[in-house]
């Protein structure tokens, strides 16, 4: 979980850091009109990450508490 989190951080800190240096910088004004979609597709890429290790731990969980259910018989 504490990846899943720090996984979310880094790319909220490259989107609201990172992005706009590089837009600022090597794209000029004209570049700003896109910082949103890149921005918006980051923090989108983040938040599946988090979902995805969210269910994966639950299916690891339910795999488990099934495999203690057939041992105790």
């Amino acid at each position: 979980m504490k990846a899943a989190i720090g996984t979310m951080v880094g790319f909220i800190f490259l989107s609201l850091v990172v992005l706009q240096i590089i837009f600022q910088y090597f794209l000029g004004p004209e570049g700003w009109d896109l910082f949103p979609i890149y921005s918006g597709l980051i923090l989108l890429s983040g938040l599946i990450v988090f979902c995805t290790k969210i269910v994966l731990e639950e299916i690891d969980g339910l795999i488990q508490k099934k495999a203690e259910e057939i041992s105790k018989k």
